[in-house]
Order: C-alpha cells, then sequence, then structure tokens
C-alpha cells in the first residue's frame, strides 16, 4: 500500500505519469475538453453574474469531474491491479511452500488459501470504497474534534517516520466537538502544522537520532467562551540550543505581525508556525488573536489556538457512533 501511494497517488504531470489524479477528462483529450469548458463558461455568464455563480460553475463542471475520473481511476487500480497482486503473492507463496508439505499438510494449505483469497478479495472492495464518489444525498464526513486532531498527528508520523512522539491527552468532553465537512480539513491541516513544526524543531530528531525516545506532548481541548481551546505542549531535547529555538519563535512572531505571508508561500524551510498562523485565520477568532506561541515557565514549547464555534458543529455522541 505504501508503495501504491507513493507511486500513484499524485497530480498526472510529465514528472508523474503514473499519477492517477487527472484532469476530468481521458488521456489525449485534455485541450480539446478544457478549450470546449471555457467556452460554454463564457457563454454562460453575463454581466450581472455573480462571482459565487463563477465559483459555482468551476466547481459542478470542472473541480468535481476531475475527482470524479480520479476516484475512478483509483477505484480501478485497487480492485484490479492491486487486487490481482495481493492475490497473486498468495499463489506465489502457496506454489513456494507445497512441496514442503505432506498430504494433510497441502490439504490445510488449500483450505487456507481459499479463506485467504477470500478475505482478500473483501478487503480490496472495502478500500475500493474508500474512492466512492460522493452524491449529493450522502452526509459530509463526520468525526470528533479530537479525532480529527489525532489524524494529523499521524499524517505527521507518516511524512516524519523519526517523530517517535509520547502524546497525552487532557480533553474536556464538552469540548470534544463534533467536527463534518471541510472543518475536518482545517484540523486536519492545522494538527498536522502544530506537529511537523515539533518534529522539526523539538531537537530529538537532531541529537537523538538513534534513540527511540521522543519529546513528550501533552493536548489540552478545553471551552473558553464561545470557543475551543486547543494547546499542544512539547518538551525541547536538552542538547537543544534555546538561543536558536527562541530566535525562531521570535522570527515567527515577527512575520505575523508584520504580515508577511506572501513570502512564506514560497518558501520551505522554517515557516511551519507561520503558515500555523495564516490556517488559523480560517478560524474567524472573536478577540483576533487565534494563535499564540512560545516557551512557558518550564522551557516547553507551547502553541494554544482558538478555534471559533463557526467552524465546528455540535453533535450528540449517539450521532457520531451512528
Amino acid at each position: 500500500m505504501d508503495e501504491a501511494v507513493q507511486k500513484y497517488l499524485h497530480v498526472r504531470s510529465k514528472s508523474r505519469p503514473d499519477g492517477m489524479v487527472a484532469f476530468g477528462t481521458e488521456s489525449g483529450s485534455e485541450s480539446y475538453v478544457f478549450k470546449r469548458w471555457l467556452v460554454v463558461l463564457k457563454s454562460s455568464l453575463h454581466e450581472q453574474s455573480t462571482l459565487e455563480e463563477l465559483v459555482a460553475y468551476c466547481f459542478q463542471n470542472f473541480f468535481w469531474p476531475s475527482v470524479k475520473l480520479s476516484l475512478k481511476e483509483l477505484q480501478r487500480y485497487v480492485r484490479i491491479d492491486l487486487g490481482n497482486e495481493m492475490l497473486f503473492a498468495i499463489e506465489k507463496f502457496s506454489d513456494d511452500v507445497r512441496g514442503h508439505l505432506d498430504d494433510e499438510g497441502r490439504n490445510a494449505l488449500l483450505n487456507d488459501k481459499f479463506y485467504a483469497k477470500q478475505e482478500v478479495k473483501k478487503a480490496i472492495e472495502r478500500v475500493a470504497q474508500w474512492f466512492d464518489t460522493p452524491s449529493s444525498g450522502q452526509q459530509s464526513i463526520r468525526m470528533t474534534l479530537q479525532r480529527a486532531i489525532e489524524i494529523g498527528l499521524q499524517s505527521t508520523k507518516y511524512a516524519r517516520p523519526n517523530f517517535n512522539s509520547a502524546v497525552t491527552w487532557d480533553v474536556d468532553e464538552a469540548a470534544n466537538v463534533g467536527v463534518a465537512g471541510p472543518a475536518v480539513g482545517v484540523i486536519n491541516d492545522i494538527a498536522f502544522l502544530i506537529f511537523e513544526n515539533i518534529s522539526k524543531h523539538s531537537g530529538f530528531e537532531e541529537t537523538d537520532a538513534e534513540a527511540k525516545h521522543g519529546p513528550a506532548v501533552l493536548v489540552s481541548i478545553g471551552v473558553v467562551e464561545d470557543a475551543i481551546s486547543l494547546r499542544v505542549v512539547s518538551e525541547i531535547s536538552p542538547r537543544k540550543d534555546m538561543r536558536e529555538v527562541r530566535e525562531g519563535i521570535a522570527s515567527a512572531k515577527s512575520k505575523i505581525a508584520n504580515n508577511e505571508f506572501e513570502s512564506v508561500t514560497q518558501s520551505i524551510q522554517g515557516t511551519g508556525l507561520v503558515r500555523l498562523a495564516m490556517n488559523s485565520g480560517l478560524m474567524e477568532s472573536r478577540d483576533g488573536d487565534a494563535i499564540d506561541f512560545g516557551l512557558d515557565a518550564d522551557g516547553r514549547f507551547y502553541v494554544r489556538i482558538l478555534i471559533a464555534s463557526g467552524v465546528v458543529e455540535y453533535v450528540r455522541n449517539s450521532e457520531l457512533a451512528a
């Protein structure tokens, strides 16, 4: 699965010819279809057309068709290519060991192979259903706030395998609200930026690359008036140069204070906290102070984000379970 993701889950381009995320048309006809789409777009709009109508048209006639095509391509790969590859692996394993077994063992192997192949087919179909095209009648994805943050944490571990943090949770049940629709992606992205920043700058991966010990991290979720407070506190390696940490924090705060966001979008290094502030701007914090970060009295790094109630959806736990 990891090899498949690395090879295929990319936008198709000259550098990624095997990518399965493509423009919403069959390969080879992109230019023609795009020109046709543009002509229809121009003929559909007039001087009184609103920006909302333009965006709605682009999503309905350009974006979603592309998503639908890509999802179908991914489903085809899972059901046919990946499925056949896994079934072939079972057959090969069976052939390799058959000669080393007696009659009783071979009979047992045949039974085991049959059930293994049936389970693989069921699993493949479940994976293929991940890429079903959403219909208007389907409910949007929904989960608890803690779960959305956990997904961001897991994404960081996939992106940075040496990030071996010990995470402790302190969650106020009143704050562990339901998150639905686009808010899920927002929370995932923010959590990823927080944990990625800890991974990069806590010092454990720099000074203790061979050690299994990572930073101790405390994630607290609570209610602050009409907003949800997300606070993450992380241990810093004793071998880390604290002057470098303070300089990094000061630099990020300066960029945020001076709204130096445009240069950050074109940079890669040392911009995690600034990118986090950019994403936090989507939170619409009432007091205008959606993000705060620095060092606490114990010399640990902390970041606190206020999530406006408009970003999350309050739902009952029974609804989530259903």
